[in-house]
């Protein structure tokens, strides 16, 4: 039922350690994660993408929408590539919502995706809801850095 490039993908994404590039100011919750073939100091930007949204929303801005189609020229290039679009909620709303809420953001990344070139084929969606999240302290910063999607190579 699974194809081979999507289980290589996941495998690649279980195996791959994490790695930061010191001359790079990146936010303590990015991950970049490293490929088993050599890649450029910016393609390994490309690894990991966070889109933030407002309460209680699931609309990119400006700004998200702009640094997607710059992922999404790239997966539309390697056509082999898939990548996991997962939506987040944080913790305040019911389980029941925060799902609906996470997969109404992963939906909004996709769309923006495709859009732009990206195949449906290449795209994997998930919601997470708040069960996944990068920030723990219960505090408005960390709600804003919750409420997220995230593309993940």
């Amino acid at each position: 039922m699974y194809r081979p490039a999507l289980l290589s993908s996941l495998i690649i994404l279980v195996t791959a350690c994490s790695q930061t590039d010191p001359a790079t100011p990146v936010a303590e919750f990015v991950d970049v994660l490293t490929p088993p073939a050599p890649l450029s100091s910016d393609q390994q930007k490309r690894l990991t993408h966070h889109s933030f949204f407002i309460y209680d929303e699931a609309t990119l801005s400006r700004e998200d929408f702009e640094s997607v189609q710059a992922h999404a020229q790239y997966i539309a290039q390697n056509k082999e590539l898939i990548v996991l679009v997962a939506g987040h909620a944080d913790e305040r709303g019911t389980d029941e919502y925060n799902h609906e809420l996470g997969m109404r953001r992963a939906q909004a990344v996709a769309r923006a995706l495709r859009q732009n070139g990206v195949a449906e084929h290449q795209l994997i969606l998930r919601s997470y809801a708040s069960n996944k999240p990068i920030a723990h302290r219960g505090t408005e910063h960390s709600h804003r850095l919750n409420r997220r999607a995230t593309i993940i190579y």
